[in-house]
Protein backbone atom coordinates (compact mmCIF):
# COMPACT_ATOMS: atom_id res chain seq x y z
CA UNK A 1 0.00 0.00 0.00
CA UNK A 2 1.25 3.45 -0.87
CA UNK A 3 -0.59 6.71 -0.49
CA UNK A 4 -0.33 10.45 -0.55
CA UNK A 5 -2.52 13.05 1.10
CA UNK A 6 -2.52 16.53 -0.39
CA UNK A 7 -3.09 19.44 1.97
CA UNK A 8 -3.46 22.21 -0.60
CA UNK A 9 -6.48 22.98 -2.71
CA UNK A 10 -6.07 22.26 -6.45
CA UNK A 11 -6.40 22.61 -9.21
CA UNK A 12 -5.17 19.12 -9.99
CA UNK A 13 -5.06 17.95 -13.58
CA UNK A 14 -4.46 14.23 -13.47
CA UNK A 15 -3.12 11.15 -11.79
CA UNK A 16 -1.13 8.16 -13.00
CA UNK A 17 -0.14 4.77 -11.59
CA UNK A 18 1.75 1.73 -12.84
CA UNK A 19 0.10 -1.41 -11.48
CA UNK A 20 1.47 -4.92 -12.01
CA UNK A 21 -0.94 -7.76 -12.84
CA UNK A 22 -0.48 -11.19 -11.25
CA UNK A 23 -2.07 -14.62 -11.39
CA UNK A 24 -3.08 -15.45 -7.84
CA UNK A 25 -4.49 -18.70 -6.53
CA UNK A 26 -7.42 -17.64 -4.36
CA UNK A 27 -10.60 -19.41 -3.28
CA UNK A 28 -14.16 -18.38 -4.16
CA UNK A 29 -14.60 -16.61 -0.84
CA UNK A 30 -11.47 -14.46 -1.27
CA UNK A 31 -10.66 -11.43 -3.42
CA UNK A 32 -7.56 -9.45 -4.33
CA UNK A 33 -7.41 -5.91 -5.69
CA UNK A 34 -4.75 -3.51 -6.97
CA UNK A 35 -6.05 -0.05 -7.70
CA UNK A 36 -5.58 3.68 -7.89
CA UNK A 37 -7.95 5.65 -5.64
CA UNK A 38 -8.81 9.35 -5.70
CA UNK A 39 -11.23 10.77 -3.19
CA UNK A 40 -12.39 13.88 -1.43
CA UNK A 41 -14.16 14.40 1.89
CA UNK A 42 -15.89 17.59 2.96
CA UNK A 43 -18.21 17.82 5.99
CA UNK A 44 -18.21 14.01 6.37
CA UNK A 45 -19.38 13.59 2.77
CA UNK A 46 -17.01 11.60 0.60
CA UNK A 47 -16.83 10.99 -3.11
CA UNK A 48 -14.23 8.84 -4.81
CA UNK A 49 -13.29 6.84 -7.85
CA UNK A 50 -10.94 3.89 -8.09
CA UNK A 51 -9.67 1.92 -11.07
CA UNK A 52 -7.42 -1.11 -11.30
CA UNK A 53 -7.70 -4.88 -11.48
CA UNK A 54 -9.26 -7.46 -9.22
CA UNK A 55 -9.58 -11.18 -8.83
CA UNK A 56 -12.95 -11.88 -7.26
CA UNK A 57 -14.42 -15.29 -8.18
CA UNK A 58 -17.71 -14.73 -6.36
CA UNK A 59 -18.39 -11.51 -8.34
CA UNK A 60 -16.67 -12.20 -11.67
CA UNK A 61 -17.19 -15.96 -11.91
CA UNK A 62 -13.55 -17.03 -12.28
CA UNK A 63 -10.07 -16.57 -10.85
CA UNK A 64 -8.64 -14.35 -13.59
CA UNK A 65 -7.59 -10.73 -13.07
CA UNK A 66 -10.20 -8.31 -14.47
CA UNK A 67 -10.08 -4.56 -15.00
CA UNK A 68 -12.58 -2.64 -12.92
CA UNK A 69 -13.73 0.77 -11.83
CA UNK A 70 -15.76 1.76 -8.81
CA UNK A 71 -17.11 5.14 -7.80
CA UNK A 72 -19.33 6.67 -5.15
CA UNK A 73 -20.72 10.19 -5.07
CA UNK A 74 -21.48 12.40 -2.09
CA UNK A 75 -25.10 11.24 -2.15
CA UNK A 76 -23.92 7.67 -1.43
CA UNK A 77 -24.81 6.31 -4.87
CA UNK A 78 -22.15 4.38 -6.71
CA UNK A 79 -21.44 1.25 -8.68
CA UNK A 80 -18.91 -1.13 -10.20
CA UNK A 81 -17.83 -1.11 -13.83
CA UNK A 82 -20.51 -0.51 -16.42
CA UNK A 83 -23.48 -1.55 -14.27
CA UNK A 84 -24.37 2.06 -13.53
CA UNK A 85 -27.57 3.65 -14.75
CA UNK A 86 -26.55 6.04 -17.51
CA UNK A 87 -22.90 4.94 -17.65
CA UNK A 88 -21.41 5.09 -21.14
CA UNK A 89 -18.00 3.53 -21.85
CA UNK A 90 -16.20 6.11 -24.00
CA UNK A 91 -12.66 4.72 -24.26
CA UNK A 92 -12.24 1.73 -26.55
CA UNK A 93 -8.60 1.43 -25.41
CA UNK A 94 -9.26 0.83 -21.71
CA UNK A 95 -12.51 -1.07 -21.28
CA UNK A 96 -13.84 -1.80 -17.81
CA UNK A 97 -14.79 -5.30 -16.74
CA UNK A 98 -12.45 -7.12 -19.13
CA UNK A 99 -10.19 -10.07 -18.29
CA UNK A 100 -6.52 -9.08 -18.27
CA UNK A 101 -3.49 -11.04 -19.38
CA UNK A 102 -0.88 -11.69 -16.73
CA UNK A 103 2.74 -12.71 -16.84
CA UNK A 104 3.47 -16.34 -15.91
CA UNK A 105 5.58 -16.89 -12.81
CA UNK A 106 9.22 -16.07 -13.43
CA UNK A 107 8.46 -13.94 -16.49
CA UNK A 108 8.41 -10.18 -16.87
CA UNK A 109 5.46 -8.66 -15.02
CA UNK A 110 2.65 -7.06 -17.01
CA UNK A 111 2.12 -3.47 -15.92
CA UNK A 112 -1.03 -1.42 -16.43
CA UNK A 113 -0.81 2.34 -16.73
CA UNK A 114 -3.82 4.31 -15.56
CA UNK A 115 -3.65 8.04 -16.14
CA UNK A 116 -5.99 10.95 -16.63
Amino acid sequence: FAGIRLQKDGPYYGIAAWISVHDLNISRDQASFANMYVGNRVNNKENFIQVGWMINPSVLGDGRPWSYGFWRGVNGAGCYNTVCPGFIQVSKDDPLSEPLPYAPEGKETLLLLFSR
